[in-house]
């Protein structure tokens, strides 16, 4: 699935989370893993849907 085929899904459903208090959250395994598609989809998704990222912060390069 690419970032806006996702990004299509999380939108065509903003008004249904908007409305019950909603957004989405970034989980699973270690999302930043891939900065490209988290940083892309939250880039679209963002101005529009509440989000959320959970992470462990291992294993992930930060640059200070």
């Amino acid at each position: 699935m690419t970032v806006g085929e996702l990004a299509d899904i999380v939108l065509g459903n903003a008004g249904i989370l908007a409305m019950n208090d909603g957004g989405i959250t970034l989980t699973g395994g270690e999302p930043l893993a891939q900065p490209g598609f988290v940083t892309g989809l939250l880039r679209k998704v963002k101005p529009f849907v509440h989000t959320a990222v959970e992470t462990s912060g291992r294993g992930v390069q930060v640059c200070p």
